[in-house]
């Protein structure tokens, strides 16, 4: 049953449905994984979540009506220039203002697929794992509890993608702001100018689904007067390192590569 083996005696009924569909719901969510790489976001999804996060910062600012001054008036006689607000640099400035750092806001949902996976909001895998740990399970995920909301190694590097990919094509950024925004931004700037032809077609549509997960090999344990006791073996692609221990070798590998 997938690296499933219980241990147990008597136990409620309910919880063992609840415990047996929480399985379920993991296990559909894996696939093999290649050798014991990490999986990482790829340019196209560190491209698109850019994309999104500005052009919805700038829809919110989109309607405003204020009405800018620009530049200063000496003794040249030269008038102030009026800018409206929705049209001037400094909206863009303001959008792209911690834009990056907006992106851990993000967590990974290690049940979609593809890009999909990156999204706000609490990952229905880990909804499912605190309700097994309110309905008094102990699930062992080699980090302490208080740690489970930190930000993965993935949504991690997907910040620090995002920075270094804003910082390459801000000019391109800013010819679409004030040239093209009859155009979306994901094409203009991902599909036009950061990914090469050949991946282009890829970038429209979900990435290939990879198989990775948050976790490394989890392990619940139910205690009941009677020792009543489930582990969750392989599941499909056992992680035999902590999350911590994750972080560690990426930060290794980091400083190699300077």
């Amino acid at each position: 049953m997938c690296g499933l083996r219980f241990i147990m005696g008597p136990v409620r009924l309910e919880i063992l449905l609840f415990i047996l569909a929480a399985y379920g719901a993991w296990a559909e969510a894996t696939e093999e994984e290649e050798d014991d790489t990490e999986r990482l976001p790829s340019k196209c999804e560190v491209c698109k979540l850019l994309s999104m996060e500005l052009q919805e910062e700038l829809s919110r600012t989109g309607r405003s009506r204020e009405v800018l001054e620009l530049g200063q008036v000496l003794d040249t006689g030269k008038r102030k220039r009026h800018v409206p607000y929705s049209l001037s640099e400094t909206r863009l400035e303001e959008a792209l203002e911690n834009l990056c750092e907006r992106i851990l806001d993000y967590n990974v949902h290690a049940e979609r697929k593809g890009s999909l996976r990156y999204a706000k909001g609490q990952s229905q895998t880990m909804a499912t794992l605190k309700g097994l740990v309110q309905k008094g399970v102990k699930v062992d995920l080699g980090i302490p509890l208080e740690l489970w909301d930190e930000p993965s190694v993935e949504v991690t590097f997907l910040k620090k993608q995002c920075e270094t990919m804003l910082e390459e094509f801000e000019d391109v950024v800013g010819d679409w702001y004030f040239h093209h925004q009859e155009q979306p931004l994901q094409h203009f700037l991902c599909e036009r100018h950061v990914l090469p032809a050949s991946e282009t077609g890829k970038c429209k549509g979900r990435a290939p689904p990879l198989a990775s997960q948050l976790f490394p090999a989890l392990t619940l344990r139910l205690f009941s007067s009677h020792s009543t006791q489930l582990v969750y073996g392989k599941l499909g692609l056992e992680r035999r390192r902590s999350v911590m221990g994750r972080r560690r070798q990426m930060t290794k590998r980091r400083k190699k590569k300077r």
